[in-house]
């Protein structure tokens, strides 16, 4: 955050379990789509696998070497894009400050890769700071929210999604090569 907005006044006026149950709520829908997309991605990286592995003995086979080649041309990228989707992100980026009072930026003291690089020490004066103040508390919660749905959106589901684009495509290239190859020929006969 920048300047003014970062000291932007967050405003709780009064702390209550309908607050605390739909931040609990949020988190685990974010909890669940993250679960969601890591078994997709799964799928696509055995489903892909197998792929690669049944079709790697037609390239012996002229006639369906155009078919072999598309579908593992494109199994190689769903099964990299799939990896990387699920693949542990490097972590540890160098957090800010708020203000001499707060040591780092409590705002994101709750996303774990935000607070790897700092002393145990800072990390705890932090927290002392917000569990004093309650607002203070749930913008801290809003903000490990949103931080979980940027990386959900940006490091996981996009990566996802090219995966089964890659998937899609290599499925559509080779039923593209079956029928130019096979079907077209046998109706001009």
């Amino acid at each position: 955050m920048e300047g003014s907005e970062a000291m932007r006044q967050f405003e709780v006026k009064e702390p209550g379990s309908h607050f605390d149950h739909l931040i609990r709520q949020t988190r685990l829908h974010h909890q669940q789509i993250s679960m969601m997309i890591d078994t997709k991605a799964n799928m696509l990286i055995t489903i892909s696998s197998l792929i690669i592995t049944l079709s790697a003995p037609l390239l012996l086979k002229p006639e369906l070497e155009m078919i072999a080649i598309s579908l593992i041309i494109s199994g190689v990228f769903t099964v990299l894009f799939a990896v990387y989707a699920v693949m542990p992100k490097k972590f540890g980026k160098t957090t800010t400050r708020l203000s001499h009072e707060v040591p780092f930026d409590a705002m994101r003291s709750l996303f774990f890769g935000n607070f790897i690089n700092i002393p145990y020490e800072e990390f705890e004066r932090a927290w002392e700071g917000v569990l004093k103040d309650h607002a203070l508390a749930y913008r801290v919660q809003v903000r490990e929210i949103y931080d979980l749905g940027q990386y959900l959106a940006k490091e996981k589901l996009r990566y996802v999604r090219l995966a089964y684009l890659s998937f899609l495509c290599g499925i559509l290239s080779a039923v593209a090569s079956v029928v130019y190859l096979f079907l077209i020929p046998a109706l001009t006969i």
